[in-house]
């Protein structure tokens, strides 16, 4: 799979601002899912971004249809005051404590994802603290 494959409108405006802002590049890195795919930093190595398909219902809704989704770090202390369970959601398959999950499809602002992709990047940055 490449980034050609992924589907949704916000989904490639989301690729392409990561590219522009911080130069870093796609990578799928699982086989058994190759349509899952990460941003790492190139000092720290550290992901701070990650693509996967995911269905709906993991979030509590009716339908089994298949979103695209961003994972993303964001401070502990702040999730649960922005996770909302409509635009923002507890990370899927990720430590929720640590990070959260968005459903790209149009239904959160896209300055307010390009915002948490910057702070997913800064969390994970050389220097910071382990989580």
């Amino acid at each position: 799979m490449s980034e050609k494959d992924f589907k949704s409108k916000i989904t490639k405006k989301v690729i392409k601002y990561i590219k522009e802002q911080y130069g870093d590049n796609l990578e799928f890195l699982w086989e058994k899912y190759p349509s899952t795919a990460v941003f790492r930093r190139k000092d720290s190595k550290k992901w701070y971004c990650i693509f996967m398909p995911v269905s709906k219902d993991k979030f509590g809704f009716k339908s089994k249809e298949i979103a695209e989704v961003i994972n993303l770090k964001a401070p502990s202390e702040e999730i649960i005051m922005i996770v909302d369970n409509k635009t923002i959601f507890p990370a899927y398959h990720m430590n929720k404590k640590h990070w959260i999950s968005i459903i790209l499809d149009g239904s959160l602002d896209i300055e307010e994802i390009y915002s948490r992709i910057d702070i997913s990047y800064n969390l994970v940055g050389k220097n910071k603290a382990p989580n």
